[in-house]
């Protein structure tokens, strides 16, 4: 046994500069995989976070095109005493990408916004002749259908551009959803656009789909429109809405892309 030991330690004394240089190389082996590994892994937090900003900045140019949009029509909307189906068609074509031919519509976007509409004010008493106008016209009555009477109604009396999903869209008055009602009711408040939470929105399917309609995750968007030259406190309120209650409200429907959601 002892004979043993002092054998190994003869052989240890003749290898010592050998061991020497193989744990110096192992040492070094470890310092170099664990600075390789810090900078791939900063490499890659910065990769992470230059995209997270290009995202961020990408969906915010979108975003400020399409409140530019919306704050566009609703000055349309106060200067107009009425506007009929095409007109609105119109203004929403011609914002549309690709169709924009001056600065200030370069400025306003439809990119990914499904739709472009606007609710109409109705008191319970207007309920009856607005329906009755939509079947002279020959579109869907509003809807859904009411359990008794509301003090107030906003049916999206026209919504564009014109596809299937969003002709689907007409005459359904969202204030009857107590999500949506809070959120209008929000950017009644505060006079300023306000959006939904996560939401699903109907939409055109893609090519080839056997579906004609789909729903994608999304959002909504509502801006009230007052009329121009209207004081505060004018002609719509009510013991249930003290807040005055604006003629109008327009609604921007938004997709998300699918990296998004």
């Amino acid at each position: 046994m002892r004979s043993g030991l002092v054998r190994f330690g003869r052989h240890l004394r003749r290898g010592a500069a050998a061991y020497g240089v193989l744990l110096i190389a192992l040492l070094l082996t470890l310092l170099a995989s664990s600075y390789v590994r810090q900078n791939v892994e900063a490499e890659a937090r910065t990769r992470f976070e230059e995209t997270t900003q290009a995202t961020k900045a990408a969906i915010y140019r979108r975003l400020q095109g399409n409140l530019a949009a919306m704050f566009g029509a609703r000055g349309l909307l106060r200067v107009s005493h009425s506007i009929d189906r095409d007109e609105w068609e119109g203004y929403v074509r011609s914002i549309e990408p690709g169709l924009r031919r001056n600065r200030v519509r370069k400025a306003q976007s439809l990119e990914g916004l499904q739709s472009l509409g606007f609710a109409t004010y109705l008191r319970p008493g207007e309920r009856e002749a607005y329906s009755r106008r939509a079947r002279e016209e020959g579109v869907r009555d509003l809807w859904p259908e009411t359990n008794g009477e509301r003090s107030a109604y906003f049916p999206l009396k026209f919504v564009a551009p014109s596809y299937e999903a969003n002709r689907k869209m007409i005459n359904y008055d969202p204030y009857s959803d107590p999500a949506y009602r809070s959120v209008m009711d929000r950017a009644r408040d505060i006079r300023e656009p306000q959006a939904t939470g996560m939401d699903y929105v109907l939409t055109n399917a893609p090519p080839h789909s056997e579906a004609d309609l789909v729903m994608k995750k999304g959002f909504v968007v509502y801006l009230p429109v007052y009329q121009e030259g209207e004081a505060r406190g004018l002609h719509c309120r009510t013991a249930a809405h003290p807040q005055r209650i604006p003629r109008r409200y327009l609604q921007g429907r938004r997709t998300l892309r699918p990296h998004l959601r």
